[in-house]
């Protein structure tokens, strides 16, 4: 034997995900037990892998690594001629990943220079084994959405070496547009208006023509409405695309999409809608789908209000919690918040999957929306104030009940 593919594993991504997506090009492990040498790719991608067994050295351009077991892998630019020696007696088997996807170049420019990198665990065991074993078992499977599944595998992967070099710290600042220079579509997620807009500013010079700005942040349609004016007049398509759903829901793929903006561009992301909900509407001009997350966030904190008082009413005229819960669930009274909150209300498990506080910020943004009266609403911002002044803010949303429950007391 010189060197063994025998358990590798390659992958031919569908289109939509080369071109939205990290993908997967192949992954498993490679013997040698003779130097071997790689010309470059015309194309941009990467690979990380760590040494299982044996040790050898590695040459990249005129650098020269170590390669030997332990907690550290490498992240190589597959564009750049690289050459693997093997120690005499010690076939060298590695285990890793290659892969591509939009941006790959900028995320090169960030984490690479010295290509090693310290993860936890015994050779790369950490983060690196478990991604392989993820992966492998996804591509074997199939599965509806494996694509976008393996999309966030990557994703937590890079993540991991992102943090080994910090370059999401407060002294890398410059990342970010870094980033933003060759990716095609671009997802933000942030608390708020005013870190998007500080985002966007600080990116200004790094964004193309054609590009794609998908913001799921809950902010003012306004500020949407003024931030797809902006990069229009460089044409860069900006997407106010608001998700209503939870986490949990998310990650299964129960999840709306709301959004705003030129349905050209909202077209354009057809696919990558359709691989992490199971519906995406497209609500008409910058700044319509912020407003309608603000509608569904109204109509969502009520329903989560008016499971509180009647929880509270139940305690007050001593009920059974637990059994109240299970006749609501079955009347005519039922929303899918029961499902969700019901029981952190009973049990007073507050730990956030939704901060108290958020939603509260929220429920400003809609009365701050529009010159119409809210009556509701306005109660409603009332109580979520008061829990925050009780110190509930920082706890999930279902803590309302204890801003009713406690003005009684």
């Amino acid at each position: 034997m010189a060197i063994s593919t025998s358990q590798l594993l390659h992958n031919e991504p569908s289109e939509p995900a080369r071109r939205l997506l990290w993908h997967v090009l192949s992954l498993g492990e490679v013997s040698r037990d003779e130097p071997e040498r790689h010309e470059g790719f015309d194309k941009p991608g990467v690979f990380l892998f760590a040494v299982a067994e044996g040790a050898g050295r590695l040459v990249v351009g005129k650098k020269e690594y170590a390669l030997e077991r332990g907690g550290r892998c490498w992240l190589l630019d597959l564009r750049e001629p690289r050459s693997y020696l093997p120690a005499p007696a010690k076939p060298l088997l590695s285990e890793g990943i290659r892969f591509s996807g939009p941006g790959v170049e900028a995320w090169l420019e960030g984490l690479c220079g010295d290509p090693a990198f310290n993860l936890p665990g015994k050779a790369g065991a950490g983060p690196l084994r478990r991604s392989l074993r993820r992966l492998r078992d996804l591509l074997k499977k199939r599965s509806e959405g494996y694509e976008w599944e393996i999309h966030l595998v990557l994703t937590g992967l890079l993540g991991e070496l992102a943090e080994c070099r910090r370059i999401f710290s407060e002294s890398r600042a410059g990342a970010p547009p870094a980033v933003m220079r060759v990716i095609d579509v671009v997802l933000l997620s942030l608390p708020g208006d005013r870190e998007v807009r500080a985002l966007l500013a600080e990116s200004a010079g790094h964004l193309r023509a054609g590009q794609i700005i998908l913001d799921t942040t809950t902010g003012d349609p306004d500020a949407a409405i003024q931030s797809a004016r902006e990069l229009a007049a460089h044409g860069v398509f900006y997407l106010d695309a608001t998700i209503s759903g939870s986490s949990a829901q998310a990650r299964e793929g129960d999840v709306i999409w709301m959004v705003g903006g030129e349905r050209e561009a909202f077209e354009q992301c057809a696919e990558l809608f359709r691989s992490v909900a199971r519906e995406a509407v497209h609500t008409g001009a910058p700044g319509s789908g912020s407003k309608m997350k603000l509608v569904v966030n109204l109509v969502l904190g009520l329903n989560r209000a008016a499971l509180a008082e009647g929880l509270a009413l139940a305690g007050a005229l001593d009920l059974d919690l637990a059994q109240t819960l299970a006749v609501l669930l079955k009347s005519a009274a039922y929303s899918r918040i029961m499902d969700t909150k019901g029981g952190k209300m009973i049990s007073g498990d507050f730990t956030p999957v939704a901060r108290l506080s958020q939603h509260l910020k929220d429920v400003h943004l809609m009365l701050a929306a529009t010159p119409l009266a809210l009556p509701l609403s306005e109660t409603h911002c009332g109580l979520l104030e008061k829990a925050v002044a009780l110190g509930y803010g920082d706890l999930d949303n279902s803590a309302v009940i204890k801003a009713i429950q406690e003005a009684s007391e």
